[in-house]
């Protein structure tokens, strides 16, 4: 899933794929078993952070742009609207709950 959030006059695609998830979860020292958990929990708010930056990154690569926002200036943007925290995070929670229900099912049938 693909979203796009507008910030003033510029707008910013952003999605949470499975690269995303696999990029994060190395940089955080998780695994897929640690999703089944309540990772929101275990997450300090610098990680949060890092993920809607992956969010960022990843909607870039998907709409075959480049991301012009350092992990720095995506939290600048967060500062300045501070709603935008909760909107990416629904992205990444939509993105979570396919990807999770799809290694659920993947597993179920390969028993």
């Amino acid at each position: 899933m693909t979203a796009k959030v507008k910030i003033g006059k510029a707008t910013y695609p952003v999605a949470f794929s499975n690269l995303a998830l696999a990029k994060f979860l190395r940089e955080e020292k998780l695994t897929l078993a640690d999703l089944s958990t309540d990772i929101a929990a275990r997450l300090d708010y610098l990680s949060t952070l890092r993920m809607v930056y992956r969010a960022f990154e990843d909607g870039a690569r998907k709409a075959e742009q480049d991301l012009e926002l350092t992990f720095e200036q995506v939290c600048d943007l967060i500062d300045g609207k501070p709603e935008l925290m909760n909107q990416v995070m629904e992205v990444i929670n939509e993105s979570l709950a396919v990807q999770t229900a799809g290694a659920e099912k993947g597993q179920a049938e390969g028993n």
